[in-house]
C-alpha cells in the first residue's frame, strides 16, 4: 500500500463513528508502551478473525475525538521496521502485514495494518491471548478462544461432500494411477483389484459414503472438476529466461489430466531447468539448483496448506537463479519456530493431509519444511518465505550461489552441519550476526568451539570461520591451517612493515589470507599491535611505533598504575 492508498484508508477511518473491536486510536505523541502494542496486536488480530476481516488497525497520531494530531512514534524507518522483529519474537503463528508512515497536512500519523488471525489459530503475545471488551483490551474468553479453535473443525475443506458428484465423475486414468502408486507405497498388490468404493474410502476420498473435494481435485474428470472447483484445480508454471521473457509455459489449456497426474508433470518441468549451481566448480561438482525431494515438497505444501476458501491458483515461476511457488492464504505458523523447533499449527485441510500421507507425499511428523531448508542450505544456497496483502505466501528457493564465504563454509566442513547450525550461518549471511540480538550465545559457543564459526567478543558479532576445512584445488583434499601463534601474526606485520614503511589493512590480507584468516581476523590483529608496536597513520594505513614512543608508551601506563595505586 502506498502513501496515497494508506492515506485514504487513514480518512476512510477516521470517518467512523466510534473505535470498533477492530479499529484502535492513539495519540502515541512520543512513544509507546512496546507490551501494550503486543497485547493490541493479539487482540485486534483475533477479533478480525472473529467478525470476518482480512485485518484490523492500530492508528498511532489519532486522539479520542477522532482528529489528527500527529506523532514522533519511530520516526526513521528502520526503527519501524525493526519493531516487527521485535512484536513476531512475542507472536504465535503471525506478523505484521505492514506499518505505514503517512504524512498529512496536519501531522504524521503510523498506521498498524494487523493481519487477522490464521483459520484455527488464536494469536497469543508472549503466550497470553488479548481480545477487546467494547473499546477496552480483555483477555480472550474461552468462547472466542475455541470460536476460533473450532473452525478448522467445521472448515475443513477438504472433506467437505461434492453434492451432485458421484464415482461416474471420476477420471478411470487417474484411478488406475492412484492404485499403482498405493500397491508400491503400501507394497501390497490387493490395492489394485479392491472394490473402488473400499479404495476411496480407506485414503480419505469419501466423506459419509460420499464423493469429497479432496476426491474430485485429484481424480475427478478436468471438465466436472473445472466447473465444481472453477480456478482451485489449476497450477500454472511458466519458465522465464535471463531476459525475463517467458520460454515456456503450462496454460490452464494445457491442463487436461487429473489434478494427481498433472503434479508429476510439473514435476518433470520443474526439473527440467533444474540446472547445476555455477561458482562451485573449486569446492565440488554436479549440484543441482535443487533437490528433487524439496521440489515435491514446497508445491505439495503449498496444495495442503493453501486456504480453498479463495478462488485462486497455485502460481509457480521458475528462472535461472529461482523457484517460487506462491501459494493462497496466510503463513499460519511462525517460520523460526518451524524449523527449530518443528512447532506448527493444525492443517487447514485435515482430510486431503490424511490422503497424501496414504501416498507417501506428505510427512506424516510434519517436518516437511525444515528438511527443504536443510537440503537447500546444504548446497550453500538460501530459501526465502515472503507475504503479502493479497492473500498469498510465496516460498523462494535460490538457485544461485549469492554469499561465496556462506557456500565455502556449509559444503567444506569436514562433518555433517544440523538444521540450527545452517540456520545461524544463515543468519550471518544476511546480516543478522549479533550475539544474544540476532544468534544464541551458547549455541555460538558451541559453534565456535566446533570451529564453524568465529566470534568477534569485543564487538559481540559472529562471522564465517574459513580457517578450517578448506578444499585443495588440486588433490582434492580437505587441507586444514594452523592457526599462527600472537608473536608470529606479529613478527608478520612487523616484517612487511620494515619492508614497505607502511601498509593498509588489505595488504596484510594478502600476507594471513593463504594462511586461512579471514578480514575481521587480520583486524583484530591490528587492532591488538595498536600503539604497541604499530600504530594507524590516516584513514586506513598503519606504520611502526618507533622504540622512543613504545617506551613513552609503557611508562604513561606504570604512571597511571600508581596513581591508581
Amino acid at each position: 500500500m502506498n502513501q496515497e492508498k494508506a492515506k485514504e484508508e487513514l480518512y476512510k477511518l477516521l470517518k467512523e463513528p466510534c473505535e470498533t473491536e477492530i479499529l484502535e486510536f492513539k495519540t502515541a505523541e512520543k512513544d509507546y508502551d512496546f507490551k501494550k502494542i503486543g497485547k493490541y496486536f493479539s487482540a485486534l488480530s483475533n477479533e478480525a478473525n472473529l467478525k470476518s476481516k482480512r485485518h484490523a488497525w492500530l492508528i498511532f497520531g489519532i486522539n479520542n475525538k477522532h482528529e489528527i494530531v500527529g506523532t514522533n512514534y519511530r520516526r526513521e524507518k528502520k526503527d519501524l521496521q525493526s519493531l516487527k522483529h521485535e512484536i513476531s519474537k512475542n507472536l504465535n503463528n503471525i506478523s505484521f502485514i505492514d506499518i505505514h508512515s503517512v504524512n498529512t497536512e496536519e501531522g504524521r500519523v503510523v498506521m498498524f495494518e494487523i493481519p487477522s488471525a490464521p483459520q484455527g489459530v488464536p494469536v497469543s503475545f508472549k503466550g497470553h491471548y488479548y481480545a477487546r471488551n467494547s473499546e477496552s483490551l480483555a483477555a480472550l474468553s474461552v468462547s472466542k478462544y475455541e470460536e476460533i479453535r473450532n473452525q478448522i473443525k467445521n472448515n475443513d475443506w477438504s472433506a467437505q461432500v461434492c453434492e451432485g458428484i458421484g464415482l461416474e465423475d471420476l477420471d478411470i486414468e487417474a484411478v488406475d494411477f492412484l492404485r499403482e502408486k498405493l500397491s508400491k507405497v503400501k507394497n501390497n498388490k490387493d490395492w489394485k483389484s479392491i472394490e473402488l468404493n473400499k479404495l476411496l474410502n480407506r485414503v480419505g476420498l469419501l466423506t459419509d459414503g460420499k464423493v469429497n473435494n479432496t476426491c474430485l481435485l485429484f481424480l475427478g474428470k478436468p471438465e466436472i472438476t473445472n466447473k465444481f472447483l472453477t480456478d482451485k484445480n489449476k497450477i500454472s508454471w511458466k519458465y522465464r529466461d535471463e531476459k525475463n521473457n517467458i520460454e515456456e509455459r503450462l496454460s490452464f489449456d494445457d491442463q487436461t489430466k487429473p489434478f494427481i497426474i498433472l503434479l508429476i508433470e510439473i514435476q518433470e518441468k520443474i526439473n527440467r531447468f533444474n540446472t547445476f549451481l555455477k561458482d562451485l566448480d573449486l569446492f565440488r561438482e554436479d549440484i543441482r539448483q535443487y533437490d528433487e525431494k524439496s521440489i515435491e515438497e514446497v508445491l505439495i505444501n503449498a496444495i495442503v496448506h493453501r486456504d480453498w476458501n479463495f478462488n485462486m491458483w497455485v502460481e509457480i515461476i521458475q528462472t535461472p537463479i529461482s523457484l517460487t511457488v506462491r501459494n493462497p492464504g496466510v503463513f499460519r505458523a511462525d517460520l523460526d519456530k518451524v524449523l527449530k523447533y518443528n512447532q506448527k499449527p493444525e492443517y487447514l485441510n485435515k482430510q486431503l493431509a490424511l490422503f497424501l500421507q496414504h501416498l507417501n507425499l506428505m510427512e506424516r511428523e510434519g517436518n516437511g519444511l525444515r528438511k527443504v531448508f536443510e537440503a537447500q542450505l546444504k548446497r550453500g544456497v538460501r530459501v526465502y518465505k515472503k507475504e503479502n496483502v493479497e492473500n498469498r505466501v510465496d516460498i523462494i528457493l535460490s538457485g544461485k550461489v549469492e554469499n561465496i564465504d556462506f557456500a565455502k563454509n556449509v559444503l567444506n566442513y569436514e562433518s555433517d552441519l544440523d538444521i540450527e547450525d545452517l540456520l545461524i550461518l544463515d543468519s550471518i549471511a544476511s546480516g543478522k550476526n549479533e550475539i544474544s540480538r540476532d544468534i544464541d550465545i551458547k549455541k555460538a559457543k558451541e559453534m565456535e568451539d566446533k570451529g564453524i564459526i568465529e566470534i568477534d567478543w569485543h564487538r559481540k558479532i559472529c562471522n564465517y570461520s574459513l580457517v578450517f576445512s578448506k578444499k585443495n584445488k588440486i588433490t582434492g583434499k580437505r587441507q586444514r591451517f594452523k592457526k599462527l601463534t600472537k608473536t608470529q601474526e606479529e613478527a608478520e606485520i612487523i616484517n612487511y612493515l620494515e619492508k614497505y614503511n607502511k601498509g593498509k589493512t588489505r595488504d596484510f590480507m594478502q600476507i594471513f589470507e593463504h594462511k586461512g584468516y579471514t578480514y575481521d581476523m587480520v583486524y583484530n590483529i591490528l587492532r591488538r599491535l595498536k600503539n604497541k608496536s604499530i600504530k594507524k597513520e590516516g584513514k586506513d594505513s598503519w606504520v611502526r611505533v618507533s622504540v622512543e614512543t613504545a617506551k613513552q608508551q609503557f611508562n604513561r601506563k606504570v604512571d597511571l598504575k600508581n596513581l591508581k595505586d
